[in-house]
This record gives C-alpha cells, sequence and structure tokens, in this order.
C-alpha cells in the first residue's frame, strides 16, 4: 500500500485533496484572486496526475479512488466559486436551467455509484475526462475572459452527455471499476466470446 502510494500523480491527486480546505477558506472569506489562482493549480494537477499516470503507466487503485476523490472536492468548490462569484452572470435564463440540469445528472451518477458499489465511482472514461476538460477550460473563462453562451452550453451539454454514459456503465457493471475507457468498450467486453 505504501509502496503504491508514492507515486507522483498519487501526490498529485494528495495535493488537491489538502488544497481543498485552503481553497474553501478563499470561498468562504471572498478572497477571489487566492481562491481564483489556487483552483486553476488544481485543474492543472489533475491534467497533471492523469497524463503522468498514462505516460509512465503509474495507475494504482488506490490512485483512482485518490483522483476521484480529488475530482469530486476541485469540483464541488469550482460550483461554489460560480455561485458565490459568479451567480450574476449565470443567473440570466435560461443559464441557470442548463447548470441546474447538469448537477442533476451530475448527482445522479454519484448515488448510482454509492447505491450499486457503496462508493463514489471513479471510472474516468475518455468522455468524462473530456468533459472535466471542458468544465475547467470554461470555469477559467468565465474567471478570466468573460462568459461564452454556446462554450458555456455546449460544455453542460457535453457534462450530461459524459454522465449518463457513466451511468448506463455502472447499470452494466457486475464490480467495481477504474479507468473504463467508455460504454462501447464495457459492452464489448461483456459479450459472451463465439
Amino acid at each position: 500500500m505504501r509502496e503504491s502510494f508514492r507515486t507522483v500523480p498519487n501526490m498529485l491527486s494528495a495535493y488537491r485533496i489538502s488544497a481543498a480546505p485552503v481553497i474553501a477558506g478563499c470561498l468562504l472569506y471572498g478572497n477571489v484572486r487566492w481562491y481564483i489562482g489556487l483552483i486553476i493549480v488544481s485543474l492543472l494537477t489533475d491534467i497533471a496526475d492523469g497524463w503522468i499516470a498514462r505516460r509512465f503507466n503509474l495507475h494504482t487503485q488506490i490512485g483512482a479512488r485518490l483522483d476521484s476523490f480529488g475530482d469530486l472536492l476541485t469540483f464541488a468548490l469550482a460550483i461554489g466559486g460560480i455561485l458565490r462569484f459568479q451567480w450574476a452572470v449565470v443567473s440570466h435564463p435560461p443559464r441557470p436551467l442548463a447548470f441546474f440540469l447538469f448537477l442533476a445528472v451530475y448527482g445522479l451518477l454519484m448515488l448510482t455509484g454509492f447505491l450499486k458499489f457503496g462508493r463514489q465511482p471513479s471510472l474516468h472514461t475518455y468522455m468524462f475526462k473530456a468533459a472535466a476538460y471542458l468544465q475547467g477550460a470554461c470555469f477559467i473563462s468565465v474567471f478570466l475572459f468573460g462568459f461564452l453562451d454556446p462554450f458555456y452550453y455546449f460544455v453542460l451539454g457535453w457534462g450530461v452527455v459524459a454522465c449518463i454514459e457513466e451511468i448506463a456503465i455502472l447499470s452494466v457493471l457486475k464490480e467495481p471499476r477504474s479507468d473504463v475507457k467508455g460504454l462501447y468498450w464495457v459492452l464489448k467486453e461483456s459479450r459472451p466470446n463465439p
């Protein structure tokens, strides 16, 4: 356990987890500069840990769980930042409808994982990874460059589809798994060999 934990990707995930209370403090006290700086670092370390794990074959089960937990914390803090600092921009109809639709489907994904396997899913599908990168780019764009409606709706739509794919995968899986490519591959594996 100790050896499998000591990898660069796991350390980057551990950073995201340990940085979460500091980012939450910035959010609570309204320090938008520190908040956005620290959360951008968390988003970049999320990209880096996945790339390093794939590039150098440093995948571990504990790493997948740490990454998923770090992702969940960063995601929650990003949502908190939108609500705290950017809600005046996001609240113009129909933007909130798309925002809360995505949150509802994401919540359903988390609930499905907990009900089926007793824990948060850490599937890391291609579609969900792309959704996370797009959401990070959209988040940074809103804070640094302003609001772009087409990009916002595209990102939330992609996120909804990615969540639905992961819900479908969870319904097919018989046991918890990490680092699943996507529904196509899961269905292909589950077909009986001729």
